[in-house]
């Protein structure tokens, strides 16, 4: 994982994670060596990743076909949670 943020919003300091998906079927073609799921890691600005004030969100969304989209995935997902737009979701307690 990066130890320099990929961006930063609201005070927050975002790491896009992305991973190889478990699902092999997209859009009815096999693409398990394209398959990418995706979380974010949020930390108060200016903190170390990995620390008390971080946490993992896990975005639930179906597979993306490339690493790029699952960035970007991410990164708007953190921006939801971040504004108060995700139900469930929350930054509170960092």
């Amino acid at each position: 994982m990066d130890t320099i943020p990929t961006e930063t919003y609201r005070g927050y300091d975002l790491y896009p994670l992305f991973y190889h998906s478990p699902f092999a079927e997209m859009e009815g073609h096999a693409k398990t060596d394209r398959a990418y799921g995706a979380s974010v890691l949020i930390c108060r600005e200016g903190t170390e990743p990995g620390g008390e004030q971080c946490r993992v969100f896990r975005l639930n969304a179906e597979p993306m076909d490339s690493v790029g989209k699952a960035r970007r995935a991410a990164i708007a997902f953190a921006r939801r949670i971040i504004d108060g737009d995700e139900v469930g979701q929350s930054v509170e307690q960092l």
